[in-house]
């Protein structure tokens, strides 16, 4: 978090008599659960059942529902988005989704859209930052043999200095060294595949066709949810093309949804154009908070999945932040 949002999050209290602008938003969480999930713990802070569904009645009250239909129509023909309209988005495909969310949004009669990662559904493998959260949970609550931490801090090119050293090296892992956390697990005895099969942390397929059935929509979000960035142009284009194709073969979704894992900065316009020629109808979503983008039918998000500040602190706060970054020049993403 940024100096000056955190600036605004210091009033967010004042913020809340705020007028609110007219304009559309976009939310995002990864998951919800009344449960600890070592997994997640690890990652990101998450809210239980009692703050999502506060968050849903302050959304319902200022807020109209927009629907997923109107969306896609509005972006694809160039239609203004009604004003202050919200639409829920998930990331990632996790269990609770289908457990948790899903009932909790049906009840209520608000639509969502739902990005997954092809990799996970039905649970065949895990993502990498899971079993990195795994890995830091284990070593936080279990006792490991002084051999066994040596041989991590080996596998990860670093001096062994004590367990909250090796944490941190382990947080740093990212995709193309994943390999070494199979090591580290089978030194530490874990099993990612025991994990997947018992825990079962993502969404199954009959899962998704069933709440696709019920009027939500779904989204790619990358085969393996590896970070863009680090990818070449024409790996990042096949990790695109390939979710999204896979969502809209697998579940037969007639409509093209993605949305950028991590972070859809660095993302040059040519790659949007590209994608665009796949699938005429794309359209795409980043996180980058709320602000404006020049590449077409792109919409920004930002979370509400922060269990410490309330949708009624949030929002406020990110409508506050995006004033601030339009006297500053910051308020578009240009590419």
């Amino acid at each position: 978090m940024g100096l000056i949002k955190n600036m605004l999050y210091s009033q967010a209290r004042l913020l809340r008599n705020m007028e609110l602008s007219d304009q559309a938003i976009f939310p995002y969480y990864h998951t919800v659960s009344n449960d600890d999930l070592p997994h997640v713990k690890h990652i990101y802070p998450i809210k239980d059942e009692k703050q999502f569904i506060a968050d849903l009645e302050y959304l319902a009250r200022k807020y109209k529902i927009l629907y997923p239909s109107v969306f896609m129509e509005c972006l694809l023909n160039g239609k203004p988005l009604p004003e202050r309209s919200f639409l829920l988005t998930f990331d990632d495909g996790m269990s609770e989704v289908y457990h948790v969310i899903y009932p909790i949004l049906k009840s209520k009669g608000i639509p969502a859209v739902f990005f997954l990662n092809n990799s996970f559904i039905d649970n065949k493998n895990l993502f990498y930052r899971h079993q990195i959260s795994l890995i830091v949970n284990h070593l936080l609550n279990e006792k490991t043999e002084l051999s066994a931490l040596q041989k991590a801090a080996e596998l990860l090119k670093t001096a062994f200095d004590g367990t909250d050293k090796l944490i941190s090296e382990i947080r740093k892992v990212e995709f193309p060294f994943h390999g070494v956390l199979e090591q580290v697990n089978e030194l530490l005895g874990l099993s990612s595949e025991d994990f997947l099969e018992t825990t079962r942390p993502y969404l199954s397929s009959a899962q998704v066709v069933e709440m696709k059935n019920e009027g939500f929509y779904f989204g790619g979000h990358t085969v393996n949810h590896f970070p863009l960035r680090k990818l070449s142009p024409e790996e990042q284009k096949k990790e695109i093309i390939d979710s999204v194709k896979w969502v809209k073969d697998h579940f037969d979704i007639p409509y093209s949804l993605f949305a950028f894992p991590f972070s859809d900065k660095g993302i040059r316009l040519s790659l949007f154009e590209s994608l665009y020629e796949e699938f005429p109808g794309l359209v795409l979503m980043g996180n980058s908070g709320i602000r404006k983008d020049t590449a077409p039918r792109m919409v920004q998000r930002f979370s509400l999945e922060d269990p410490n500040y309330s949708a009624e602190d949030t929002i406020p706060v990110a409508l506050a932040h995006a004033q601030v970054n339009k006297l500053i020049f910051r308020n578009k993403i240009r590419r």
